[in-house]
């Protein structure tokens, strides 16, 4: 399994970030992150766990998120960010 757990990133989610295809766990929850989640987070195909808890995230919730057809676990709680999430667990 591939994972990226507890990594200090630095302040900001880097939209290259889909460039690790192969991601399944990636686990950035109380890291101080602030911005916005980057749609290319969609492009993270087998992406199966995404936890961004506790940080400072702002903006919309990226609707690329849809596209990680993997995701059975989705952990976006105590952030500043707006809309929802459709149809993600309906697959």
């Amino acid at each position: 399994m591939t994972q990226l757990v507890h990594s200090w990133i630095g302040t900001l989610i880097p939209p290259s970030i889909s460039h690790l295809k192969e991601l399944q766990v990636l686990d950035l929850s109380q890291n101080q992150i602030s911005g916005i989640i980057p749609r290319e987070i969609g492009n993270l195909l087998k992406l199966q766990t995404l936890q961004l808890f506790k940080n400072s995230l702002s903006g919309n919730i990226p609707t690329e998120i849809v596209h990680c057809k993997n995701l059975t676990l989705l952990n976006l709680y105590s952030n500043k960010l707006t809309g929802i999430v459709h149809c993600l667990f309906y697959h």
